[in-house]
């Protein structure tokens, strides 16, 4: 009778885990620029480059998660943050 009813307990374990559901999504925007500026200097050279800000949209990188927990149960984040396209390094601030 024991192993029947430890049988039982480990069939309901099993199918427990076997529900649950999770999701982690990766989105961000990433805004930049090239600027081309001609006749730049007493050599009258062309100059191209990627200016820090473009001024339209902040760019960020983001991460949003969710975990089904079971029992109408379920756990969910989000993780934003600034990041400078042409470094890579996190902004700070806001």
């Amino acid at each position: 009778m024991l192993k029947k009813i430890a049988g039982a307990v480990a069939l309901l374990g099993v199918g427990g885990f076997a529900h649950a559901q999770s999701s982690v999504q990766i989105y961000g925007i990433l805004d930049t620029a090239v600027e081309t500026m001609n006749h730049v200097g007493a050599s009258s050279s062309t100059l191209t480059r990627m200016p820090n800000l473009s001024g339209s949209v902040p760019s960020r990188l983001g991460f949003r998660g969710r975990e089904d927990l079971g029992g109408g149960l379920s756990a969910s984040f989000t993780l934003e943050m600034g990041i400078a396209p042409d470094s890579g390094a996190l902004n700070q601030g806001g």
